[in-house]
């Protein structure tokens, strides 16, 4: 695939469990830091601390801004996940030029409106917590 310049809009959130069922009206998808800890391995002869990187490493969040309507169907199976405790399995699918799939398994770890303002959209946050790697096809 060659590199390309490419904008956000068209992207789309899916909960692959029981479905596959698209998350609509999704405002923005944030992808997780990849992280390792710092192992100190330092011993009594090092001059400076040694570290090295920890393993496994950390999957992260995917963090999804949406509008919200509260009590709808589609919003609800979040809400629904998240009450039960589920690890469900979801994917981010980026179109053309790029059309790749992002998979992954997640549980709902947080779920929070944005403050209700009078000439804003009504809107919230979710934060899902990985429990597998993000795989690409």
């Amino acid at each position: 695939m060659a590199q390309s310049k490419n904008i956000g809009h068209g992207i789309t959130f899916h909960r692959v469990t029981a479905g596959p069922t698209k998350i609509t009206f999704i405002r923005r998808i944030q992808f997780p830091e990849f992280s390792r800890e710092d192992v100190n391995c330092t011993d009594l002869d090092d001059t400076v601390q040694y570290n090295v990187p920890s393993d496994p490493e950390d999957p992260g969040e995917v963090e999804i801004e949406m509008f919200w309507t509260s009590g709808d169907t589609n919003d609800e199976l979040i809400d629904t996940d998240f009450n039960a405790r589920t690890i469900g399995s979801w994917k981010v699918v980026l179109p053309s030029p790029i059309t790749r799939t992002a998979t992954f398994s997640a549980w709902v770890k947080a779920t929070s409106p944005e403050p209700f303002v009078s000439n804003g959209a009504v809107v919230r946050r979710v934060r899902f917590r990985l429990t597998t790697i993000i795989t690409w096809t």
